[in-house]
């Protein structure tokens, strides 16, 4: 299984549903994290790194563009929505952390290109106010952590 979809009624179940992605990783994943302004992608990233053991507050990169979070595994959360040339994208150093951090990149198809291929893309739709469906896509490689991941939401 290499996609599946989750419909999250509340902002606390797309937390929990993040939490549940993270400890299935082994660390150094590219994860793309798509989707309309307000659909939860940051808050998935809070979920995401809270539950690698961050006890900080998890900011939104859209005005810091990255930041580094020293849990276990080390995660980089990289917000490209200002972003508007190539050049400002290589100024922010994020090639350090390939393969060594896991990356959440918000807003990743702006530069596709130039950054590194997802292994998990996470996409966000709106469905109602607080509803969204999540759809979750896998390289073939990652298709048995989707598995687990959709069979632990009852998927």
């Amino acid at each position: 299984m290499n996609e599946f979809s989750f419909l999250s009624c509340s902002p606390k179940e797309t937390i929990s549903l993040a939490g549940r992605l993270a400890r299935l990783l082994r660390g150094g994943e590219v994860i793309y994290l798509l989707g309309e302004m307000g659909t939860g992608k940051t808050l998935f990233a809070r979920g995401f790194i809270s539950s690698l053991g961050f006890d900080g507050y998890v900011t939104s990169s859209t005005f810091v563009l990255q930041q580094v979070y020293n849990c276990d595994p080390p995660v980089v959360h990289l917000d490209l929505y200002r972003i508007e040339k190539e050049e400002e994208l290589l100024d922010l150093g994020w090639e350090d952390f390939v393969g060594e951090y896991t990356m959440l990149v918000e807003w990743a198809d702006r530069f596709s290109h130039q950054i590194p291929a997802a292994h998990i893309t996470v996409s966000f739709k709106a469905v109602e106010e607080e509803k969204r469906k999540i759809t979750i896509k896998a390289i073939p490689e990652y298709g048995d952590i989707i598995r687990r991941l959709a069979d632990d939401t009852g998927n």
